[in-house]
């Protein structure tokens, strides 16, 4: 069965302008950047220098380098607030942070990810 059209058929609404302005402008990719290997030994904000995968696989270096991270990560947040953290609330927030597993598997990977 053919059902033809009683109207005429209308074009897709496009706008024609589009067509002939579009760019050439590209997403550069983070993995497209060309690695300078001076900066690969340079440590990270945040990363303790030293830390190698052997330390992340010992539990109790593990630990202590997830506790200076997280100690370097509130001094950071603390000095670019202009705010002063006493003693009693670093030691409260450093051990609210260390005792959340996912805020300690967030880092864990990101410290593994680094040493790589």
């Amino acid at each position: 069965m053919d059902i033809n059209r009683t109207d005429t058929r209308k074009p897709h609404l496009e706008d024609p302008a589009q067509k002939t302005e579009r760019t050439d402008a590209r997403f550069k990719s983070p993995a497209a950047q060309p690695v300078d290997p001076g900066t690969t030994t340079t440590p990270l904000a945040g990363v303790p220098a030293g830390v190698t995968q052997a330390d992340l696989r010992d539990p109790r270096k593990m630990e202590e380098t997830l506790m200076r991270c997280f100690g370097g990560l509130v001094d950071n947040a603390g000095s670019e607030l202009g705010v002063t953290v006493s003693d009693e609330q670093r030691r409260n927030l450093l051990e609210f942070l260390s005792n959340d597993p996912v805020m300690r598997g967030k880092l864990l990977k990101f410290l593994e990810q680094v040493v790589k």
